[in-house]
């Protein structure tokens, strides 16, 4: 099942077209580099915040533990669809539909 839905917000195009459908299994790894990307400044933010040795005894190793979260996250049903969102010159990104996550400019 697949729904088409219009996005608009601030300072976006509002007849921008997306299309929900269900996560496929091979949305699987699109979606964990989108996480991974989305949550790089985050964590770097909190090593510089919190120091290397701290940061590394809270977060040792963050890819690998989102990346197994992002997978369950998505394998377990949790979500209900994924998001690809492409706009004129753009390339697609994906992302699941019950998290929300956000790619830096590329």
């Amino acid at each position: 099942m697949t729904r088409d839905v219009l996005r608009g917000g601030v300072g976006q195009a509002r007849d921008m077209p997306a299309r929900l459908r269900p996560l496929e299994p091979a949305d699987l790894p699109r979606v964990v580099d989108l996480s991974l990307r989305a949550w790089e400044p985050v964590f770097t933010s909190l090593r510089t915040v919190l120091g290397e040795e701290v940061f590394l005894r809270l977060y040792p190793d963050w890819r690998s533990d989102q990346e197994r979260a992002v997978t369950a996250t998505c394998t377990l049903g949790v979500v209900a669809g994924a998001l690809r969102v492409a706009s004129a010159g753009q390339q697609r990104r994906s992302a699941p539909a019950s998290r929300r996550s956000s790619a830096p400019a590329s």
